[in-house]
């Protein structure tokens, strides 16, 4: 008999407190918890303490399967990489440009579209062979017909740090320096004119110069609003990626893979591990992901702050009703309260898919974190064990 009971009096719980919930008093104070769960994301891990959003999202955490679904594939259609694995890295800075000019002089042979390597050319070294003599020929040569870019770093307050200055035709420099965030590509840093452009979009622009007139990067660069593009693995660039022991090989120097394509030179350092959406990646083969991400047009907007808030106001509203409706009730409330919460996370992860896929925009959501999360379960626990 209780077991028959116990439906009737859950609904009978429930209407009652939704009498409570939807009278002024109670609407005035679902409104406040959600304007404060909001605020107190927003202002006080964001602006405050300065938590990045990636670190506290639960969406940042499924951006790269997000990002990559649909259509179409992630194989790079433009970009190519020749990874450096067999130069000895104790034979000093001087073999090492003349062993890049021999990649360079081997890989210009196979005409690709464009070069660029992802290092600084230093002024401090004098070599007495003349071989950075030799490099500088053959970069100055091979400008005449295709754009080749060379890296240069960014120091402290983005000063530019010193190297042998390439440009000239269609030679250029742009800076290695990654955002923060390396979901975002980097463009140009707004405010900052004598840091000049990154690498990985001198290189785009100079192989496609109708990428600057489109809307997205034009918009970008004017106001410096963020794109984001998912980053390719080290799997996506499989098919893509040489080594330097095949290129030179005459039984198998994979032109394929060069011709008409842009060629990514890296690896003669190591190029740093970067921890990326992708996993763990060298450099160079992030700067060859954002390379691919400018020519393919694999861009995203962000979402407006408004939305942004809109959106997080509307996933707090509907999960604190619930759980003022429901928590009362004890454990059976609180499951319901959890399927609730659970059909709201669905939710933003499917409209963050649709955002993404069918209108190229994106945004962290980062007022709906783990710690808001974090913060509603002991809430909840609370509210049980306590019978509130």
């Amino acid at each position: 008999m209780p077991q028959k009971r116990a439906p009737k009096e859950i609904a009978t719980r429930i209407k009652s407190e939704l009498q409570k919930a939807t009278s002024g008093r109670g609407l005035v104070t679902l409104a406040l918890v959600v304007l404060g769960q909001v605020a107190f994301e927003h202002y006080v891990f964001h602006s405050v303490l300065h938590v990045n959003d990636w670190d506290l999202s639960i969406i940042a955490k499924a951006y790269q399967r997000m990002a990559t679904l649909g259509f179409r594939s992630t194989e790079p259609t433009y970009t190519s990489i020749i990874e450096v694995t067999s130069w000895d890295r104790t034979s000093g800075i001087c073999n090492k440009r003349e062993y890049l000019n021999r990649i360079l002089l081997k890989v210009l042979e196979q005409h690709p579209v464009a070069v660029v390597a992802t290092y600084t050319l230093s002024p401090e070294e004098i070599c007495s062979n003349q071989e950075t003599d030799r490099l500088l020929k053959t970069v100055h040569d091979g400008c005449k017909s295709i754009p080749i870019v060379f890296g240069h770093d960014l120091g402290k307050n983005y000063e530019v740090a010193a190297h042998i200055d390439i440009s000239g035709g269609k030679c250029a420099t742009g800076y290695t320096n990654p955002e923060d965030d390396y979901r975002r590509l980097p463009l140009v840093i707004h405010g900052e004119p004598d840091a000049g452009q990154s690498l990985s979009w001198t290189a785009a622009s100079l192989t496609k110069p109708e990428l600057k007139d489109k809307p997205l990067i034009r918009d970008s660069l004017r106001d410096g609003s963020p794109l984001y593009s998912s980053v390719f693995s080290t799997l996506d660039f499989h098919d893509r990626t040489i080594t330097d022991a095949e290129l030179f090989s005459n039984r198998d120097s994979k032109p394929a893979t060069i011709t008409g394509r842009v060629v990514v030179i890296g690896g003669f350092d190591g190029d740093g591990i970067l921890n990326t959406s992708a996993g763990p990646l060298q450099g160079h083969l992030v700067h060859a992901s954002y390379i691919e991400s400018f020519l393919d047009r694999r861009l995203f907007r962000v979402i407006p702050e408004c939305g942004h808030i809109l959106i997080s106001m509307l996933f707090w509203l509907w999960v604190d009703f619930t759980s003022l409706l429901l928590l009362p009730i004890g454990w059976r409330g609180a499951l319901l309260a959890l399927c609730c919460l659970t059909i709201a996370l669905a939710a933003l992860l499917i409209a963050a898919v649709l955002l993404i896929q069918f209108f190229g925009y994106y945004n962290d959501f980062s007022t709906v974190s783990i710690s808001g999360l974090a913060i509603w379960l002991i809430t909840s626990i609370r509210a049980v064990f306590h019978g509130h």
